[in-house]
């Protein structure tokens, strides 16, 4: 399995438009900072490394702040509120939101910058054979539904998964996976997510091939030993002389080697592949018949015996 995660969230680069830096810079903090009292003060706490580079230059721009490693100090509150985070109930209450703003998300290049945002927040991705996948983890089943919706507008099918507390956004076929890379201005991952993938698949396909056959190999193997098995019983009862030529004359050749084929044996005889299945067929069933009149002859003396 190759862990795309932090190769993913170098890439991303702020958005340089204003409408798109608000959605942006909601989706970062709404997935992936804390608000919390320290002495006196309300901040906003990081859950995840590497934020400060990625917040600084539109947190300058639109609002005159700036971001520490660990998280935002000052007007914390407002901020929340212009991002669309915070919203007051009919009966005055302040609260967090727990979906995503729709007045942030109008335009297709918005939709896109806030999907890049909360991959910053809150996405991962892993690639390994048959299991792709491209996540956000959210708080919320609210913004579950909403960025699930988010990305089917913006042509990414994606689908929703509940783990203890938390909720999965996932994105898992590798087309979907690829133009979600591109939407979120990653496009040197979503080149090298191609060639893995392509990899891996080509070595699950040689692994399936080569599962088939020696699978094929052992049906092979364990239908000339019943086959050998019959002929071998015809030769100690009626001996192979007691057969017709073509069946005494395939009978030799299935005794010479458990491993042939019925090609190889089809070229031996000079005849297709379908006359040699069908004369073996008729030796195994005549050497189990032989088997069973054996059993049958050995049951009546043991029973005559005991008498």
């Amino acid at each position: 399995m190759t862990d795309y995660t932090r190769e993913v969230f170098e890439e991303i680069a702020p958005p340089e438009n204003d409408c798109c830096r608000v959605a942006y810079l909601s989706a970062v903090i709404h997935t992936a900072a804390v608000l919390e009292l320290e002495r006196g003060e309300r901040r906003l706490v990081f859950t995840r490394r590497g934020l400060k580079a990625k917040l600084d230059a539109p947190l300058s721009a639109m609002f005159g702040m700036t971001a520490d490693e660990d998280g935002i100090r000052g007007q914390v509150l407002p901020l929340l509120a212009e991002l669309g985070i915070l919203e007051t109930t009919d009966g005055g209450l302040v609260t967090v939101k727990k979906g995503i703003d729709r007045h942030l998300v109008m335009a297709d290049c918005c939709r896109a910058a806030y999907v890049a945002g909360a991959y910053l927040g809150c996405g991962g991705m892993t690639v390994a054979p048959g299991n792709n996948r491209l996540r956000f983890s959210v708080n919320y089943a609210e913004m579950a539904e909403d960025l699930s919706s988010l990305l089917g507008r913006l042509g990414v099918a994606s689908f929703i998964s509940e783990h203890k507390d938390k909720y999965e956004v996932c994105v898992k076929r590798a087309q979907s996976i690829g133009d979600c890379l591109v939407l979120m201005g990653a496009p040197a991952a979503m080149l090298a997510f191609t060639s893995d993938s392509a990899i891996s698949e080509v070595r699950a396909d040689l692994n399936r091939v080569n599962n088939i056959e020696v699978a094929n190999i052992g049906k092979t193997v364990s239908a000339s030993m019943r086959q050998i098995g019959a002929v071998r019983r015809i030769l100690e009862v009626g001996g192979l002389d007691s057969l017709d030529p073509k069946l005494r004359e395939t009978a030799l050749i299935r005794l010479e080697s458990e491993f042939y084929t019925y090609g190889d044996m089809a070229a031996r005889l000079g005849v297709s592949k379908g006359s040699v299945k069908y004369r073996l067929k008729k030796l195994v069933e005549l050497g189990e018949s032989y088997g069973a009149a054996g059993n049958a002859e050995g049951k009546a003396a043991e029973a005559g015996g005991k008498s």
